[in-house]
């Protein structure tokens, strides 16, 4: 059973970081175990951690209106923005 260090990991497991990984272990979301103050994750533990990072499925199809996430004040500025290119393109035209 080879083991490999939290630096060797992150390597493998392509993370953002040698201490994302070590948070992730210290969390339990991470597979691995403790060698006195050291981290230390198997070849499983590796394989485990890539299927736990791995994207699933689609992402969801919910519509969310356009303007939800806008303040009442963009939510103006882009109406009136939205009514001026419809004057400048013609009442009839779409």
């Amino acid at each position: 059973m080879r083991t490999h260090s939290v630096e060797e990991a992150s390597a493998i497991l392509g993370a953002p970081s040698v201490r994302w990984v070590t948070e992730q272990l210290r969390a339990g979301r991470l597979r691995g175990y403790k060698v006195g103050r050291h981290w230390r994750m198997t070849d499983e533990d590796i394989a485990a951690s890539i299927e736990i990072m791995r994207p699933v499925g689609r992402r969801s199809s919910v519509s969310v209106p356009i303007g939800a996430a806008l303040t009442p004040t963009s939510r103006r500025r882009v109406v009136s923005i939205l009514q001026a290119t419809r004057m400048s393109h013609g009442p009839n035209r779409r």
